[in-house]
């Protein structure tokens, strides 16, 4: 952590001057990279503040490991109790125990969360708010914190509210004079993405690296005392979880690796007995398989984001956008983005691409990531921004497509009513054929495949005006499968070699689409008790996928596995 006489002067002068003002900007966006000083340059500030009669007390709001479920809430503050070691800390255990109790009494939604977390910060009373809806609550605790005297409210990473949130905050600091809001946010993020330009005030920090020798040394110690392989695996796994961000899910980092089981254990051991045990080089907290956000993964987090950034500063950009880039598209590839912490980690990889492109559409999925009953809201906003020519309605239906099977199907359809509510004629038609499409999949997952047939059908009749593009093969295949599900295996056959046809036509003979529009066939065939003609299409498909994405591609290995339960 670094000191008060480490921050830079004129960041701390600026923010003494949004603190003292007589009625200042209720939104201060603190700018920089982890580990760069934002929490103890506010502290610095409200302390020099208050020598000058203007007295602020700051709450720190840390939402890291919030997930929405049914163990959402106990998760999070396990999480919490890991991160501050409460089991060594009797005040802290009273505290996160008091917290617990009144979890069992709230919903699992991130209004709980920021009330659970403010709580945990100021000993707050507990009982008064126990029975209530946690927005009430909440509200109850923020008019009684700011009653008294200033308060800041610090969001440690302002991307860990989503938009609905974050709009009920700005509202109460506007309601309440003395509540203030900070929030910590990435130098790339713009003002208006996080607050109305008008309420912001922003002041960026600039990180000093620290000397390298005593953040390596140990490292090095470590090193020296094993095998070259056992050495440059280390050094290969420091330098991945570096990139990941302040939570580190090892499995997936070895798996990228490729490790094998022996070599795990060995790097494990290394890690658990030199990098987490050893106080002389304790990089990192082990949470075991307990990360609300990493479910059966062995996940470590690093002691400090600043410690993170010096180990990042040892890895050169060219050196660290190439490995950042693999292991982005390893994960894509194999995960999907079911989580928040797992949508914190995409953005950290794509942070390091230097493509505002990369990086957008997992600011997105952070910002609309809402708590279930919060749809509504978050659906009439994006409307406006549709309306209103600030939000590319084309945006809205990525995500909506990227969350398949992880949000909700009320949270999807609302998304697609707000394209169809808030765009224009023109760009409404212009997208149509592919919100029919994503309403046709909500549709099935929600177990009403009659209505999903009858959206593709009106689908098609869009995309196929247009001729064959990707969208009518997936409209094709889309509607084989829901005839399917109907029981007409006739209708579903036609329509599977259609969309055969169509791809063929769109991308030739080898293609990634290609190999799956030959398995949903030879699956199909298999499933009526066809095995040759399904044995020789899944061999097809199994070519095409080798040529294509390689031996290694889990879809390669499903169809192997499916040839082979067939005797092919």
């Amino acid at each position: 952590m670094e000191s008060v006489a480490e921050i830079e002067s004129p960041a701390r002068e600026e923010t003494v001057r949004w603190l003292t003002g007589v009625r200042p900007a209720p939104v201060l966006l603190l700018s920089g990279e982890p580990g760069s000083g934002r929490s103890e340059l506010l502290l610095a500030a409200a302390r020099q503040a208050g020598e000058q009669g203007a007295p602020a007390a700051v709450l720190r709001l840390d939402l890291a490991g919030f997930e929405e479920g049914p163990e959402g809430l106990v998760g999070f503050l396990s999480l919490w109790g890991q991160r501050h070691r409460a089991e060594s800390d009797d005040r802290l255990a009273e505290r996160l125990e008091k917290a617990a109790d009144l979890a069992s009494e709230l919903p699992p939604v991130m209004a709980s969360a920021i009330l659970l977390s403010l709580l945990l910060e100021t000993e707050g009373a507990v009982e008064s708010l126990a029975g209530r809806d946690p927005l009430q609550a909440l509200r109850q605790l923020l008019e009684r914190l700011s009653a008294t005297g200033r308060v800041i409210l610090h969001v440690a990473r302002s991307s860990d509210l989503d938009a609905v949130t974050r709009r009920r905050l700005l509202a109460e600091s506007q309601s309440h004079p003395n509540l203030l809001l900070a929030l910590s946010c990435d130098r790339r993020d713009t003002d208006d993405e996080v607050a109305p330009r008008a309420w912001v005030r922003r002041v960026s920090l600039a990180r000093t690296p620290r000397t390298s020798d005593v953040l390596l040394a140990p490292l090095r110690e470590l090193m020296g005392r094993v095998d070259f392989r056992a050495a440059e695996l280390l050094g290969r796994f420091i330098d991945l979880a570096a990139l990941c961000g302040e939570n580190v899910p090892s499995d997936l980092l070895m798996a990228h690796l490729e490790v094998t089981q022996e070599e795990r254990e060995q790097l494990l051991d290394l890690i658990d007995e030199g990098l987490v045990e050893d106080e002389g080089g304790h990089l990192f907290l082990d949470l075991q398989y307990g990360h609300p956000s990493f479910h059966g993964l062995l996940t470590y987090s690093f002691v400090t984001p600043a410690l993170r950034q010096d180990l990042l500063d040892h890895v050169p950009p060219a050196k660290r956008k190439g490995l950042a880039g693999e292991l982005l598209s390893f994960l894509s590839e194999r995960i999907p983005v079911a989580t928040r912490g797992l949508a914190h980690l995409f953005l950290s990889l794509a942070d390091h691409l230097d493509d505002a492109n990369l990086r957008r559409p997992y600011l997105r999925m952070l910002d609309w990531w809402v708590s279930p009953g919060d749809e509504g809201a978050l659906g009439l906003s994006l409307s406006e921004e549709i309306a209103a020519g600030r939000l590319d309605p084309k945006t809205v239906l990525e995500v909506v497509s990227r969350t398949a099977g992880t949000w909700p199907p009320p949270h999807r359809l609302a998304l697609l009513a707000a394209v169809e509510g808030g765009s224009p004629p023109g760009q409404l038609q212009s997208c149509r054929g592919d919100l029919l499409y994503l309403r046709a999949v909500i549709l099935r997952e929600m177990a009403k495949p009659s209505e999903a047939l009858e959206e593709t059908r009106r689908a098609l009749e869009v995309a196929e005006a247009a001729g064959a593009s990707p969208l009518t093969g997936g409209l094709l295949t889309l509607s084989g499968i829901l005839s399917g599900d109907l029981g007409d295996f006739k209708e579903a056959r036609r329509r599977f070699e259609q969309s055969l046809a169509v791809h063929r036509k769109v991308f030739g003979d080898a293609h990634p689409a290609i190999a799956a529009c030959l398995a949903n066939l030879a699956a199909l065939h298999r499933h009526m008790g066809e095995r040759e003609p399904a044995r020789d299409l899944f061999a097809q498909a199994l070519t095409v996928a080798r040529e294509t994405q390689g031996e290694e591609h889990p879809f390669t290995q499903a169809l192997g596995k499916a040839l082979e339960e067939l005797g092919g």
